[in-house]
């Protein structure tokens, strides 16, 4: 299987990205890279807090307003109210005593929003790295595979992570478009309402069996079947919550089309 690789230093870090597959070689891999490069070179131009001239900069000196702002600036501001909320406040671009700084969302967002023109060359697996944020796109459905470095000897390897691409894989092309199901980067805290909601639903389902079948000690409780609502009733309730859950695992896993890892889920 043919492998290239790209390497640019963008945004004070090394920006790297691996191509795996048989267009690997190709002219429109090689365009689609140099793509990548140039919009995170873009990026770094209107985000870094070390620019003069970028719109951060601007920002934090009054010399610009919001109202003047590039819309991607605009954009990433609410992205960062979104993380703030859905972070219960444990991210905050609003640093205390400073300016307005999304440095810790830019990244990840940048990586993403870049990583589209990765899609545009077919049967090409891609890899892109940034300093930690890492995203996958893998048509072949094949693991990169990512070594943790041992802090104490960097030329030796402590374990390999396969990094795939499969969650919710096979529904990818079952999906129709829509508003509700889009491209992001997000924590998956909220699968686990549902998660404990579907675990009790099949406790008192198989308590319920065991039950009916006379293999309890117990033979009448509160979850004995005293009646065919009651079965139905859970039934329903079992069909709404795996829907749910189904529903929030595509959604996080953006039907298995990509892994996009942010700084913030690294860090913990």
């Amino acid at each position: 299987m043919s492998r290239r690789s790209w390497v640019e230093q963008i945004m004070g870090l090394p920006i790297s990205v691996l191509a795996r597959g048989k267009g690997a070689e190709s002219k429109q891999a090689d365009a689609a890279v140099r793509k990548v490069f140039a919009e995170l070179v873009e990026v770094d131009r209107v985000f870094s807090p070390y620019k003069a001239d970028s719109a951060l900069s601007l920002l934090a000196r009054g010399e610009d307003g919001w109202d003047r702002v590039d819309p991607v600036v605009r954009e990433v501001a609410e992205r960062c109210v979104a993380a703030q909320e859905l972070t219960r406040g444990l991210f905050d671009a609003q640093v205390p005593g400073s300016t307005w700084d999304p440095s810790g969302l830019v990244k990840g967002w940048a990586v993403e929003r870049a990583g589209e023109r990765l899609r545009e060359v077919v049967d090409v697996d891609w890899c892109l790295n940034a300093g930690g944020d890492v995203l996958v796109v893998s048509p072949s459905k094949e693991p990169f595979r990512v070594g943790l470095q041992d802090p104490r000897d960097s030329g030796l390897l402590l374990v390999l992570v396969p990094i795939t691409t499969s969650a919710g894989e096979w529904l990818e092309h079952q999906l129709t478009p829509n508003p509700l199901i889009h491209r992001h980067t997000e924590l998956g805290d909220t699968a686990i309402y549902a998660a404990i909601a579907v675990a009790v639903l099949a406790v008192v389902l198989w308590w319920r069996q065991r039950e009916s079948t006379g293999r309890t000690p117990v033979k009448r409780t509160f979850l004995a079947p005293a009646s065919s609502l009651l079965t139905a009733s859970l039934t329903v309730v079992a069909v709404v919550v795996s829907a749910v859950a189904v529903y929030d695992v595509v959604r996080i896993g953006d039907s298995g089309a990509k892994a996009s890892w942010s700084n913030w889920a690294a860090h913990r």
